[in-house]
């Protein structure tokens, strides 16, 4: 599957459910928040410039909303 964002959460248990029981599934998706922080990232320079003042602002990044495994770190922490 590859998206921008997923809306649908059954999509991405039903991925991973199957990767844990060894099927090829996977998911490429750039997030929601993903892909604005270069135009948040941009505001530092434009918004001072826009309202004439030099304001202190910061540019604090919202992160992945996933967490990522691979097939060995499934494999590791699996039942001897």
């Amino acid at each position: 599957m590859i998206a921008m964002e997923l809306i649908d959460f059954t999509l991405s248990e039903y991925v991973r459910d199957s990767f844990m029981l060894g099927k090829d599934r996977a998911i490429l998706t750039v997030g929601h928040f993903n892909t604005e922080e270069p135009g948040m990232k941009y505001c530092l320079e434009y918004f001072p410039k826009a309202i004439g003042e030099d304001i202190p602002m910061w540019f604090v990044s919202a992160g992945d909303m996933y967490h990522y495994i691979s097939r060995q770190d499934f494999n590791s922490h699996s039942p001897a």
